[in-house]
């Protein structure tokens, strides 16, 4: 009500309203009117409505409450009562720092269940019973034991070792080893919690920019718009991109074998105008209707031809409706307003088009160009939105070296991504050990340190290494000329490989075999033997732990030496003091300069990491130093 009113009013009376709506630091019987109600409304949220209507919140978003399209605002809203729940909770036992509720996927799965088992989950969700030991607190005669068997009756109890639900348990394995190792809350109160990565990962794409058009050099016919999304009905980790294709060919320019190859048009017969992931919320619709109104912004006034009947309905709702604000309740209020503006300010016509999409196509077809169009643009969104800038949250080609074991006893090393990755005892054994075998291979230091980018032609190392350059097939114009480039090395049997920009098109499925993955090659060792470098592998494991153990022995000595010198220290102040109580008159001694040896920590962190009995032993001398 609060948006549609201040879209009817004046200037004078928004500045008015915001101005009442941001004093929220009054009782409540001394609010007066809509704008007070909503600002104390939006305190409880945390939020405060400030003099030019921007809404501060605690999150990572930026609202307002005119601009901002109307299912975010409710959508952080909600986030932000359930981060208020969550804290208002948190004294409880077993609820400490209780994070933020989903409440959306907690009601998606609830709703899935039948409703003879809604009334039980809703009251284990509400935590709305009591075990016999809370009884116990305000009941004298009430008993703390299980009643089916002799154990303290808790939730834990019930859940995981009581023997009264033990064929329940059976059912479910997975699902008790889950609870058992993870911590106590998905046992006490059942529901979906957020990611915390999820808020970092909106404001990326809030703020992510637009794409620079690339400037023709002529008038095409018509724009192909499409978009793309990768896990749409995650809507937590999602993400949606775009692509907006044209070409100034017409049908019969084309050749009729290559009419439904579209990663060989859009390499060879159309221009990428432009292709981005989209900005604000990531779903498909936004991504179509973006697509379009970028193209629309070009002011050239030809025809957008998309597949998506929501961006159809989305030009008739804009030029039907003279006043933009009458659109606030629409998804994607904000993309509506920028065409009201091409339509209804700028008097631009904005002509769209509908095609159906994935159809075959035949020359004879009266649609068969924009048939054509659709299927590049189509092809465009995809790789964009698989290969372009890929948000933090995909983890698919993620950098990494494993130790794995490949067909029975081989071993293998999978190598992909752009360098090593840092941190992990056997990342860094597995480097030593690549370069032990290969000794001072200019190639193989390049690649480990990441200095290899691309190599034009061949060449060959001191330890028969040779390294080539291949193009993977099916690559366009969006990945560049140098961005396709790969460097193989061989070294007998065993292959390296590491891959200089993007994954292959045409392996995108990645499927696990034997814990390594179909599309990455792997150092096969063809004798059947484990490769030389992996004795090594483990000598070297060897060598840190027993170099870890000693430096741990020569600490705890010291630490003991130094607990010696404390304790000898504080018994001679003791002595002094007492010769001054029975002595008033005379002038203490200093203590010796012995006693002064200040306390060293040991450089614990310099030391290479520490296996879990090494660093409980390490916490125990810590405490026995504290004592």
């Amino acid at each position: 009500e609060a948006r549609t009113f201040l879209g009817e009013a004046d200037a004078d009376s928004r500045r008015l309203f915001y101005r009442m709506a941001s004093t929220n630091r009054v009782r409540y019987s001394q609010i007066v009117g809509p704008a007070m109600a909503l600002g104390a409304y939006l305190a409880k949220l945390g939020w405060k409505l400030t003099m030019t209507g921007a809404i501060e919140c605690q999150q990572f978003h930026h609202l307002h409450i005119v601009h901002s399209n109307q299912d975010e605002l409710l959508d952080s809203s909600e986030a932000a009562w359930m981060t208020h729940v969550s804290m208002s909770i948190a004294n409880r036992k077993h609820l400490r720092n209780l994070p933020p509720i989903d409440r959306q996927a907690t009601c998606s799965i609830f709703s899935r269940l039948h409703h003879n088992k809604q009334r039980s989950v809703g009251l284990d969700i509400c935590i709305g019973y009591m075990t016999n030991q809370q009884k116990a607190h305000f009941d004298e005669l009430q008993s703390e034991k299980c009643q089916y068997c002799d154990a303290h009756d808790s939730v834990e109890h019930r859940v995981l070792s009581c023997p009264a639900t033990a064929a329940v348990r059976s059912s479910y394995p997975e699902v008790c080893d889950f609870l058992e190792q993870h911590d106590m809350i998905h046992t006490v109160l059942p529901v979906l919690y957020k990611d915390p990565e999820v808020e970092a990962y909106a404001a990326v794409f809030e703020t992510f920019p637009e794409p620079d058009c690339t400037p023709l050099t002529y008038k095409p016919v018509c724009f192909f718009t499409d978009g793309s999304c990768h896990l749409p009905q995650d809507r937590t980790h999602c993400w949606a991109s775009y692509a907006i294709v044209c070409t100034h060919h017409q049908l019969h320019d084309l050749p009729v074998d290559k009419l439904e190859d579209a990663p060989w048009l859009l390499h060879n017969c159309f221009d990428t105008l432009a292709a981005s992931h989209v900005t604000g919320k990531q779903n498909i619709a936004r991504a179509e209707l973006m697509a379009a109104v970028i193209a629309h912004e070009l002011e050239l006034e030809i025809p957008v031809v998309t597949d998506s009947q929501y961006v159809i309905s989305a030009h008739a709702a804009v030029e039907n409706t003279p006043h933009s604000w009458k659109l606030h309740k629409k998804k994607n209020y904000d993309l509506l307003k920028r065409l009201h503006v091409l339509h209804w300010e700028k008097r631009r016509d904005i002509p769209v088009r509908k095609v159906r999409a994935h159809q075959s196509i035949s020359p004879q077809d009266a649609d068969a160009f924009e048939k054509v169009g659709n299927r590049v643009a189509d092809c465009a969104a995809n790789l964009t939105q698989k290969y372009l800038a890929k948000p933090a949250a995909a983890e698919d080609n993620r950098s990494r070296i494993e130790i794995s074991a490949y067909s029975g006893n081989w071993a293998g090393v999978v190598m992909s991504g752009k360098q090593p990755p840092e941190g992990l005892i056997v990342n860094r054994l597995a480097v030593e050990a690549v370069k032990e075998a290969h000794g001072n291979c200019r190639w193989i230091d390049e690649w480990l340190t990441g200095k290899l980018i691309a190599v034009k032609g061949g060449g060959k190392g001191k330890c028969g290494c040779k390294v080539t350059v291949r193009k993977p097939k099916g690559w366009n114009l969006l990945d560049g000329p140098e961005s396709a480039e790969s460097c193989t090395f061989a070294h007998g049997a065993n292959y390296l490989r590491r891959t200089i920009g993007f994954a292959k098109p045409e392996k995108e499925e990645k499927t696990e075999i034997n814990g390594l993955q179909e599309n990455v090659d792997v150092v096969d060792v063809a004798t059947g033997t484990p490769p030389a470098w992996l004795p090594k592998m483990f000598e070297l494991e060897m060598l840190r732990q027993q170099e870890s153990t000693l430096q741990l022995q020569q600490m705890i000595q010291d630490q003991q030496q130094q607990i010696e010198i404390l304790k000898n220290q504080l018994l001679l102040q003791e002595q002094v003091q007492l010769k001054m109580v029975m002595n008033p008159g005379t002038n203490p001694s200093p203590p010796p300069a012995a006693y002064k040896v200040p306390y060293v920590q040991p450089p614990i962190q310099a030391m290479s990491p520490m296996s879990p009995a090494t660093a409980a032993t390490t916490m125990s001398c810590d405490l026995r130093l504290s004592l």
